[in-house]
């Protein structure tokens, strides 16, 4: 059990470390800060063609994913 946790507060250590690292690049470097996000999170580049459809694919998922919810709470199954 002892391991278990101590996993766990790495992993939080890790995110922790990750998303302060995050602000201060993107306080300096917005677009860098995005690029590596997603290099880092989704394991693509969205400097490059291919990142740039990736993400644009995973936007119209997120929003097909929405409206399905939206659509089931508002007018039933």
């Amino acid at each position: 059990m002892e391991m278990l946790k101590k996993e766990s507060d790495d992993i939080m250590d890790q995110n922790f470390n990750f998303m302060k690292n995050f602000v201060e690049t993107y306080q300096t470097d917005a677009p860098k800060a995005k690029r590596n996000y997603y290099m880092a999170k989704l394991k693509f580049d969205v400097n490059e063609p291919k990142g740039k459809r990736d993400l644009a694919k995973m936007l119209y998922r997120y929003l097909e994913g929405l409206q399905w919810v939206l659509f089931y709470y508002y007018r039933g199954s």
